[in-house]
């Protein structure tokens, strides 16, 4: 490469993923906005990656090979350190980064020096449940509402995100392995505390979804690294929760009984009085979050019956909820036809 200081850093860690690297790459080589050097990581790829990696001659590449794999929170503190940018742009190597996104990424971190990561919405491809279906996730756009519902998960997408690097070298931020696969979600939650983050409102990156990105053991892992971020920042509020609050709230999909999810409701009423002692998360919004997460167990749970209906609209947490009428439509339905996960009712 030659000596010069580009505004925008590209990282792009690669790992056995010759099938969709070509893809990926040439998405950030047809970018609009081109003032960027390009950081890619083979880290111990074992197949066809260094080959196609060859191909490219382009100038604001920068390709880097590792012999054995040292696992993507690593390689990404490498790259940050090893970045120049003003900027430093995410990027996996099974993704589609769409031509315009780091030059609208750019404009809006140049218009809002207060915000220091920057994500966008994104759009499921591959995805092998409901293929006919378009799978959109639209993040939550303003700070304050990122920050209360990133209590639950993750409000940013990880390859989709553009970080100012003064602010992650003042707050000292990097990656820590031993959350691996869920450190970007403590990443940002602990940066939620140090300044503003955001989401473009716009479709910006296509997220591939394939078998080896779903592996039982890969989800295994991650649910135990959950728990641990989220009994880490849970007990910052002074609490604890148990098992069934646990898989209601990270979205499992099981019939329990109906004092359980009042049991749930109860425990959802403390966070909100923990933090309204301890002042950590902003409200209302942390009140509304709360609130979804109270729609989501009750949507969830649609398989016990219309019991399950009366109980939402009876406890507090339903009241301050705001389903759109057809989200009330069909929560009803599911409840009167005992909905269960894959369509069958009893």
């Amino acid at each position: 490469m030659n000596q010069r200081r580009p505004r925008v850093t590209v990282l792009m860690p690669v790992y056995n993923c010759e099938r969709y690297l070509k893809e990926a790459i040439d998405s950030i080589l047809m970018q609009s906005y081109r003032d960027y050097e390009f950081i890619i990581i083979n880290d111990g790829s074992t197949d066809r990656t260094a080959e196609i990696l060859k191909l490219y001659s382009d100038e604001r590449i920068r390709i880097i090979h590792h012999e054995k794999n040292i696992g993507l929170p690593s390689v990404l503190n490498k790259a940050i350190e090893l970045s120049v940018g003003e900027y430093i742009v995410r990027m996996d190597a099974d993704d589609i980064s769409l031509p315009t996104r780091i030059e609208k990424q750019l404009r809006f971190m140049d218009d809002h020096p207060d915000v220091g990561i920057c994500g966008t919405w994104i759009k499921y491809i591959g995805a092998p449940w409901r293929p006919w279906r378009v799978q959109i996730y639209k993040y939550p756009i303003k700070h304050r509402d990122i920050k209360a519902r990133m209590l639950f998960r993750s409000m940013l997408a990880h390859p989709a995100v553009m970080m100012r690097r003064s602010l992650l070298n003042r707050f000292q931020l990097r990656y820590e392995s031993e959350y691996f696969p869920s450190e970007d979600w403590l990443f940002w939650k602990r940066s939620s505390f140090c300044f503003s983050l955001s989401n473009l409102p716009e479709v910006l990156l296509l997220y591939r979804v394939h078998p080896e990105s779903i592996t039982h053991t890969k989800k295994e892992r991650e649910f135990e690294t959950v728990k641990r971020i989220n009994r880490l920042h849970f007990q910052a509020l002074g609490m604890d929760f148990s098992p069934e609050e646990l898989l209601l709230y990270w979205h499992y999909s099981m019939d329990f009984e109906i004092e359980v999810l009042i049991r749930f409701h109860s425990w959802l009423k403390k966070v909100q009085e923990a933090n309204v002692l301890k002042n950590i998360y902003p409200e209302p919004e942390l009140s509304q979050a709360l609130a979804e997460e109270w729609v989501s167990a009750c949507w969830r749970s649609s398989g016990m019956g219309i019991d399950v209906w009366f109980l939402f609209w009876r406890l507090p947490f339903g009241r301050l909820a705001r389903p759109s009428l057809g989200q009330i439509i069909r929560f009803f339905l599911r409840c009167l036809m005992k909905w269960r996960p894959g369509g069958g009712v009893l």
